[in-house]
Protein backbone atom coordinates (compact mmCIF):
# COMPACT_ATOMS: atom_id res chain seq x y z
CA UNK A 1 0.00 0.00 0.00
CA UNK A 2 3.03 2.51 1.05
CA UNK A 3 4.16 1.53 -3.16
CA UNK A 4 0.64 3.26 -4.34
CA UNK A 5 0.15 6.94 -2.52
CA UNK A 6 -3.46 7.85 -3.14
CA UNK A 7 -2.61 10.74 -5.50
CA UNK A 8 -0.57 8.11 -8.09
CA UNK A 9 -3.52 5.85 -7.28
CA UNK A 10 -6.50 8.47 -7.97
CA UNK A 11 -4.21 10.17 -10.68
CA UNK A 12 -4.16 7.16 -12.61
CA UNK A 13 -7.96 5.78 -12.14
CA UNK A 14 -9.78 8.85 -11.28
CA UNK A 15 -13.34 6.90 -11.67
CA UNK A 16 -11.66 4.55 -8.22
CA UNK A 17 -11.75 4.64 -4.60
CA UNK A 18 -8.93 4.89 -3.36
CA UNK A 19 -10.59 3.17 -0.30
CA UNK A 20 -11.85 0.47 -1.80
CA UNK A 21 -8.20 -0.48 -3.17
CA UNK A 22 -7.01 0.01 0.74
CA UNK A 23 -9.71 -2.31 1.12
CA UNK A 24 -9.17 -5.06 -1.13
CA UNK A 25 -5.68 -5.36 -0.16
CA UNK A 26 -6.23 -5.16 3.23
CA UNK A 27 -8.31 -8.26 3.19
CA UNK A 28 -5.78 -10.12 0.84
CA UNK A 29 -2.95 -9.49 3.73
CA UNK A 30 -5.39 -10.89 6.04
CA UNK A 31 -6.41 -13.83 4.00
CA UNK A 32 -2.73 -14.87 3.77
CA UNK A 33 -2.06 -14.25 7.93
CA UNK A 34 -5.74 -16.49 7.89
CA UNK A 35 -4.04 -19.24 6.17
CA UNK A 36 -1.33 -19.16 8.24
CA UNK A 37 -3.22 -19.28 11.37
CA UNK A 38 -4.66 -22.72 9.77
CA UNK A 39 -1.72 -24.08 8.98
CA UNK A 40 -0.71 -23.53 12.53
CA UNK A 41 -3.99 -25.10 13.82
CA UNK A 42 -3.69 -28.29 11.08
CA UNK A 43 0.01 -28.93 12.41
CA UNK A 44 -1.02 -28.84 16.12
CA UNK A 45 -3.66 -31.40 15.84
CA UNK A 46 -2.52 -33.58 13.08
CA UNK A 47 -1.26 -36.64 14.37
CA UNK A 48 0.47 -38.21 10.95
CA UNK A 49 2.64 -36.69 7.98
CA UNK A 50 0.05 -37.28 5.20
CA UNK A 51 -2.76 -36.19 6.99
CA UNK A 52 -0.96 -32.54 7.78
CA UNK A 53 0.32 -32.64 3.70
CA UNK A 54 -3.55 -33.22 2.56
CA UNK A 55 -4.99 -30.75 5.32
CA UNK A 56 -2.77 -28.37 3.73
CA UNK A 57 -3.24 -29.01 0.27
CA UNK A 58 -7.16 -28.73 0.77
CA UNK A 59 -6.69 -25.19 2.62
CA UNK A 60 -4.36 -23.73 -0.48
CA UNK A 61 -6.71 -25.50 -2.62
CA UNK A 62 -9.57 -23.65 -0.98
CA UNK A 63 -7.25 -20.14 -1.11
CA UNK A 64 -7.05 -20.12 -4.41
CA UNK A 65 -10.03 -20.24 -5.73
CA UNK A 66 -10.36 -16.72 -6.56
CA UNK A 67 -7.64 -16.83 -8.44
CA UNK A 68 -9.50 -19.58 -10.63
CA UNK A 69 -12.55 -17.95 -11.02
CA UNK A 70 -10.66 -14.40 -12.26
CA UNK A 71 -8.59 -16.16 -14.86
CA UNK A 72 -12.47 -18.39 -15.80
CA UNK A 73 -13.55 -14.56 -16.26
CA UNK A 74 -10.75 -12.81 -18.18
CA UNK A 75 -11.38 -16.55 -20.68
CA UNK A 76 -15.10 -15.50 -20.85
CA UNK A 77 -15.90 -18.90 -19.63
CA UNK A 78 -18.51 -16.50 -17.26
CA UNK A 79 -19.80 -14.10 -19.78
CA UNK A 80 -19.11 -11.33 -21.29
CA UNK A 81 -19.60 -8.55 -18.36
CA UNK A 82 -17.32 -10.38 -15.94
CA UNK A 83 -14.56 -10.42 -18.73
CA UNK A 84 -14.71 -6.73 -19.08
CA UNK A 85 -14.99 -6.30 -15.39
CA UNK A 86 -11.31 -8.55 -15.57
CA UNK A 87 -9.93 -7.29 -18.69
CA UNK A 88 -9.68 -3.45 -17.34
CA UNK A 89 -7.15 -0.90 -16.87
CA UNK A 90 -6.81 -1.11 -13.32
CA UNK A 91 -5.63 -5.10 -13.54
CA UNK A 92 -2.91 -4.57 -16.00
CA UNK A 93 -1.55 -1.27 -14.34
CA UNK A 94 1.69 -1.65 -12.84
CA UNK A 95 2.71 1.05 -11.08
CA UNK A 96 6.94 2.30 -10.51
CA UNK A 97 9.05 0.97 -7.38
CA UNK A 98 9.24 3.91 -4.88
CA UNK A 99 12.08 4.02 -2.38
CA UNK A 100 11.27 2.71 0.96
CA UNK A 101 12.70 5.20 3.27
CA UNK A 102 10.41 8.09 2.94
CA UNK A 103 7.86 8.02 5.96
CA UNK A 104 9.90 6.07 8.88
CA UNK A 105 7.40 6.31 11.02
CA UNK A 106 4.81 4.67 8.72
CA UNK A 107 7.67 2.34 7.79
CA UNK A 108 7.90 1.13 10.93
CA UNK A 109 4.48 0.17 11.60
CA UNK A 110 4.12 -1.29 9.00
CA UNK A 111 6.92 -3.64 8.89
CA UNK A 112 5.96 -4.27 12.66
CA UNK A 113 2.48 -5.47 11.41
CA UNK A 114 4.24 -7.42 8.57
CA UNK A 115 5.75 -9.56 10.93
CA UNK A 116 3.45 -10.02 13.84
Amino acid sequence: LRMIPRKLFQHQFPDLKYSRFVLSSSLRIAMGYYFLFNVFIVLAQATEVLGIFYDVLAIQFIQQLDDIAFDLAKRDVLGKKMQRACTAKCYQTEFERRKLGRGKKLSIFLKTIYFL
